[in-house]
């Protein structure tokens, strides 16, 4: 019986081409035949190439010499960084990926680049394209409009032209199933009447204007996509209108109050954007269905304060929330932090800024069993030092915690106390959190409060927490006594990290 040479078997080279790069993929080929058609497909399956401002075609070729076109039918996934004066040999008939970047020189973009305007004929099986400062126009939007395949579209500083009567970029996004969007510029037109994109799933928008005004195109833009499964919208940190500065607004959503769900799918929104209370409201409402299961899972907001609107709306989807990030300041945000923590069974992830003592002592129950990690400040004033006993005790009931971040604020943001982390405050309640392999202490920017830990309370936590790994941040404010206790803890196997 003939042997079989792990070489000949598809799953071995592809696992052992995973480790390799260019040069290795060179020595490989050269080995023999056998190997040369085994490793040939790996060597030319990812190309990147690129070029200086006012080099020839040839040139933007040449790190791989003439032989990229002789083996175009190979690549699948092509990277075309710099100036790019497309060839009239440009054709790779089995690419399923094109990325073209423009270099950045000194603060200034150089000559934008450009793609071939049919790609149909010279990228038949593309199903990705990323432009990343690239000229497209009018033209090269109809001609992508009728392309079979594409599906994921990524922009990121370009202006698309949308004046007149071409409805070839809305043609285009009629196809795809996801849109990403990164300081792109309209021309100040609507989306036009009808237009519908049915497949979009995914729609990432950050810093994209025009469509009518700044105010008007994410929801214009995100009301015409009803099979949305994620979202995620950014603005610039302010507009320049007349010489003033002003945060970036949504449109008035309740002057459009949603009346139906227009998003029944949507399970992932991630939002940084000020927000008026009541239009943040109507987005959470519009988001899912009636059923048990429907419902955000994945939630982010930054900069969007929610107010009592919003806050009712959120409660519609405590019951498929699994990961929570709530990284805004409002007179809500620890009621708001509390009711996650009592109200949200399926919670796995929750990263939110400070939570008052008294509101998590006076709230239910956390039902929240299934959390693995937690980022939080809990804030203690002087004259509530029978709290922290009481706090304690609801993190025990976290069997499942395995990160577990105590962030303080700046001290310029508040004058609350935080949580501290000694036995005397009830920290051997935690003995529970058998799962726990990350401690963290610090704060968001650098380290402007350090937790007073002393060695009794590390000699505690290497007793209970087997399966610590690593802690994180300052741990005492005496540099003698943290230099001991990290010495301490780091005889024990256990990372530090600051």
């Amino acid at each position: 019986m003939p042997s079989t040479s792990p070489i000949d078997i598809p799953e071995i080279t592809d696992l052992i081409a995973s480790y390799l790069e260019g040069c290795d993929f060179e020595t490989c080929v050269c080995v023999s035949r056998s190997w040369r058609e085994a490793f040939l497909h790996h060597r030319w399956r990812v190309i990147e190439v690129g070029a200086t401002p006012g080099a020839c075609w040839y040139n933007f070729f040449s790190s791989y010499g003439v032989s990229i076109f002789k083996y175009r039918h190979l690549i699948e996934d092509l990277s075309l960084v710099g100036y790019i004066d497309v060839p009239d040999q440009f054709s790779f008939p089995n690419v399923r990926i094109l990325r073209t970047i423009v270099h950045h020189s000194e603060g200034i973009w150089i000559p934008k680049g450009i793609v071939p305007q049919d790609l149909n004929k010279t990228c038949p099986l593309l199903v990705r394209l990323e432009l990343d400062h690239v000229d497209t126009g009018t033209v090269f939007w109809v001609a992508l409009s009728t392309h079979p395949n594409i599906k994921v579209l990524r922009l990121k500083g370009v202006h698309v032209e949308t004046f007149g009567v071409s409805r070839g970029f809305w043609d285009v996004c009629k196809k795809l199933e996801v849109l990403e969007m990164v300081q792109v510029s309209m021309d100040g037109t609507r989306i036009p009447n009808g237009v519908v994109l049915e497949r979009l799933q995914e729609l990432v928008m950050d810093c994209v204007t025009g469509l009518g005004g700044y105010r008007r195109t994410p929801l214009n833009l995100t009301l015409k996509s009803p099979m949305l499964r994620y979202l995620e919208w950014e603005s610039a940190h302010h507009i320049k209108w007349d010489h003033v500065y002003h945060w970036g607004e949504l449109e008035y959503l309740d002057r459009a109050p949603v009346q139906t769900k227009p998003w029944p799918h949507l399970n992932t929104l991630r939002i940084n954007w000020m927000m008026y209370d009541k239009d943040m409201a109507n987005l959470l409402k519009g988001c899912g269905n009636d059923d048990d299961a429907g419902g955000i899972v994945d939630l982010q907001l930054h900069r969007c304060p929610l107010g009592i609107h919003a806050s009712k709306a959120l409660a519609l989807h405590f019951n498929t929330l699994v990961d929570v990030t709530l990284n805004f300041y409002s007179p809500f945000a620890s009621l708001i932090i509390r009711d996650v923590l009592s109200y949200c069974p399926s919670l796995k992830t929750l990263h939110a800024r400070s939570v008052l003592a008294k509101d998590i002592v006076e709230g239910g129950p956390w039902i929240c069993q299934q959390l693995q990690k937690l980022v939080l400040c809990v804030q203690v004033e002087a004259s509530e030092q029978d709290l922290p006993p009481l706090i304690f005790k609801r993190l025990s009931t976290l069997t499942r915690l395995e990160h577990l971040a105590m962030w303080v604020p700046l001290q310029r943001e508040n004058n609350h106390g935080v949580l501290e982390f000694r036995l005397d405050s009830g920290l051997g309640q935690l003995a529970s959190l058998e799962q726990l392999m990350t401690l963290r202490f610090c704060t968001e920017e650098k380290d402007e409060y350090i937790p007073q830990v002393g060695m009794e309370e590390v000699a505690w936590m290497i007793e209970h927490w087997k399966s610590l790994e690593r802690v994180v941040g300052r741990l005492n404010e005496n540099q003698e006594v943290e230099a001991r206790l990290k010495n301490t803890i780091a005889s024990h196997g256990i990372a530090i990290d600051w």
